[in-house]
């Protein structure tokens, strides 16, 4: 794998996760307030692994 290869995918994975991180934390922060804990933990794994496959499967099913 070349350099260029390398910072492609770096970018990639920025540019995928970093939104995913800060619309799961907004989400976290205004729905999930009853929650603590494990649970809280739990429900926030689940949503960030939702929406991160959205944003990889959503393009694929547009024929992107």
């Amino acid at each position: 794998m070349s350099l260029g290869d390398y910072l492609t995918g770096l970018g990639w994975f920025a540019l995928s996760t970093g939104p995913v991180a800060g619309t799961t934390a907004l989400i976290a922060r205004r729905r999930l307030r009853a929650l603590s804990g494990a649970p809280l933990g739990l429900a926030i794994f689940a949503l960030a692994v939702a929406l991160l496959m959205t944003v990889h499967l959503v393009p694929l099913a547009l024929g992107v």
